[in-house]
């Protein structure tokens, strides 16, 4: 009843006592008194409504500067940015922000730019975060000054706005705060950096490759990713040999993930090399791309000292999808560090293949082996693995058996579980 009985009481000559209200302890009662406001806006001038910031409570000066934004008159710019000018109350400050940022025009920009050069703390972080929206030369130079502020919260804020304006200009000034103490700035500056894609930082980051602080060489392979220039993309192939394992992993993605020829080529070239880490970014990139001409680079590297190359080599293998390797791959059913892989990387192949080199592996009749076939073989419903199970399960350890014998009864539809388990035990 009550937003009716106000609607009834409401004359433009009585707003005073509707603002009054907004103050009240009740929040179904300012709920009412706001409602009523909005609904008679078109009657009011909104700089008589900023008169009634100045004296009243937090409620209230909350819902009449919404009522302003809503009523969306931007004639009510200069009382605003005067009444600001003249208080000294935070509070007041801090509802008269929002109305500003509502109404973009040249008062508001050279009161936030004033607010920059003079005003508290907060008011410099807030006043920044509302420039943004003015995407000019003037507020650009303006907010590139401050990325040598030393207020945290003011920096982060020019950070985020000269990135979204895409300001390419603030790029080398803005590149020295990857390696700032805060982590949270730090990010700030990759994403700005990130949107900015400016190649004339490259130089400056490749000098701060060599840097001791491993979350820095991180961003700047991050960076170097976004520009995806000639230069970059050898200062990421550089960083394929730094001391940290996720500097490599991010290089290596980034590799990955770019489509300039020069790469897998310069990769190859890798793929020989003493350092072992190294030797293990490219077989990565290569496991990741077809590539059909590393071929042979590949099936020498399934003889590498490191099994994780070896591994990822027959990964690479698998997305070459050259039925010749498999006879190198079934040589390492015997490598204890990657058969258990083997049964998946072959199924990568063309089905004839991949079938045979499968029915091969499971000849070899490896315990372990045999228990990774069997889960291809079930997932795959290969049934031309049956009557090699059968031949094998005779000489298979007993747990063995039981997966062989669950093996042919899902491929054949035999319900007698028992039967071939205890032929074998027999």
């Amino acid at each position: 009843k009550l937003p009716g009985l106000f609607a009834v009481l409401f004359e433009k000559e009585h707003l005073n006592y509707f603002v009054e209200i907004l103050s009240s302890s009740s929040s179904n009662i300012r709920q009412a008194a706001r409602e009523v406001i909005i609904n008679n806006a078109q009657k009011i001038e909104a700089t008589e409504l900023v008169s009634y910031l100045k004296e009243n409570t937090f409620y209230a000066r909350k819902n009449i500067a919404d009522i302003i934004i809503i009523k969306d008159d931007p004639k009510v710019v200069p009382a605003v940015a005067k009444l600001y000018k003249e208080t000294n109350d935070e509070a007041l400050k801090k509802n008269l922000l929002p109305i500003l940022k509502a109404f973009p025009a040249p008062t508001t920009k050279e009161l936030l730019m004033s607010i920059i050069e003079k005003g508290s703390y907060w008011e410099r972080s807030a006043a920044v975060e509302l420039l943004k929206s003015y995407n000019d030369p003037q507020v650009i130079t303006l907010l590139e000054k401050l990325l040598d502020d030393k207020d945290i919260p003011t920096l982060k804020n020019a950070v985020d706005s000269l990135g979204m304006m895409k300001a390419n200009s603030s790029a080398i000034k803005m590149v020295k705060l990857i390696e700032h103490d805060d982590l949270i700035l730090r990010q700030k500056a990759v994403e700005a950096l990130q949107k900015l894609t400016n190649p004339v930082i490259i130089p400056e980051l490749i000098k701060m490759m060599k840097s001791t602080n491993v979350n820095t060489r991180r961003a700047i392979v991050e960076l170097l990713n976004s520009i995806k220039d000639e230069e970059s993309i050898k200062a990421l192939i550089h960083s394929l040999e730094d001391d940290d394992w996720w500097v490599r992993e991010i290089a290596t993605d980034a590799l990955t993930q770019s489509q300039d020829q020069m790469i897998p080529e310069m990769l190859q070239k890798l793929l020989h090399v003493k350092n072992v880490a190294v030797r293990q970014c490219a077989v990565t990139f290569f496991s990741k791309i077809r590539a059909p001409y590393v071929l042979k680079d590949l099936i020498v590297l399934l003889d590498d000292p490191e099994w994780m190359i070896r591994e990822k080599s027959v990964a690479a293998l698998s997305m070459i999808n050259d039925e010749r390797a498999i006879p190198y791959i079934l040589k390492k059913a015997s490598d204890n560090y990657i058969k258990h892989s083997l049964p998946t990387y072959l199924l990568l192949f063309d089905k004839e293949p991949a079938i045979k080199g499968l029915l091969k592996l499971l000849e070899i009749g490896d315990n372990d082996v045999v228990l990774s076939c069997l889960k291809v073989i079930n997932r795959k419903v290969i049934t031309e693995a049956i009557p090699i199970l059968k031949k094998i399960g005779a000489n298979a350890q007993f747990e063995v058996q039981d997966q062989i014998n669950n093996t042919i009864r899902i491929l054949s539809g035999d319900k007698d579980i028992n039967t071939y388990q205890q032929g074998w035990r027999d």
